[in-house]
């Protein structure tokens, strides 16, 4: 009977920290299909590396970002890089799911917010994958389950919540989320669409013709809500 090679060398462990050096440096990864666990360095490495990564992408949102979350931005490494492994490995239980995309455990004020989407951002690709190739998945069950949590990252994972953190620089940054995805449905959320009709302004025609504005009394009801 053959048993296939003997000398095979073993397939080398897959580590977190190489998962995101990857996704932040090129946007594509190379995964393997085994679920090995990572280890306290590797998790160490990754929310290092992160942190670094936080300090450069706060340069690019409005006004003044929020604080590093370490625990946040690691959590979030760790469950797109196991939702990715799922979506390739079609054979793993659901067993085997609920054991490693734990959802995140803590209070998510806007410092969690943002650390978690420095990954998290590319949540709804990884969501469109695993739906195309089963809507009914497990998977795409438990993405959008976590999706509501995380509203600022998930914008194309039509079942978010409204997203509710007070937070300058994250509010302004989720309107022009919505408006470079033209979200109808997220836009009609009053804290959200108030930014948007002031970033929008006299050009609501020219740069987003279906926006609709809310109402005077809508208007208010959102203004109460902020202030």
């Amino acid at each position: 009977m053959n048993d296939g090679p003997q000398n095979a060398p073993p397939q080398a462990a897959m580590t977190l920290v190489g998962f995101v050096t990857q996704l932040l440096q090129a946007g594509s990864v190379v995964l393997s299909p085994v679920l090995v666990p990572f280890g306290m360095e590797d998790l160490t490495a990754t929310g290092d590396l992160l942190e670094k990564y936080h300090r450069w992408d706060a340069m690019n949102m409005p006004l003044q970002a929020p604080d590093f979350d370490a625990r946040a931005a690691v959590w979030a490494a760790q469950y797109l890089c196991r939702a990715l492994q799922f979506v390739m490995v079609r054979n793993l239980g659901e067993e085997l799911m609920q054991d490693h995309l734990k959802a995140y455990d803590r209070p998510i004020d806007a410092a969690a917010a943002y650390s978690a989407d420095l990954c998290l951002r590319y949540m709804p690709t990884v969501f469109n994958l695993a739906k195309g190739l089963s809507p009914t998945d497990p998977l795409v069950t438990d993405m959008t389950k976590n999706a509501e949590m995380w509203p600022f990252s998930t914008i194309g994972i039509q079942h978010a919540a409204e997203f509710a953190i007070d937070h300058p620089s994250l509010k302004l940054a989720y309107a022009d989320r919505i408006l470079a995805a033209m979200d109808r449905k997220r836009s009609r959320q009053p804290v959200a669409n108030l930014h948007l009709q002031a970033a929008l302004g006299a050009h609501a025609k020219r740069l987003w013709p279906d926006f609709e504005p809310l109402n005077a009394e809508e208007i208010d009801n959102a203004r109460s809500i902020e202030h």
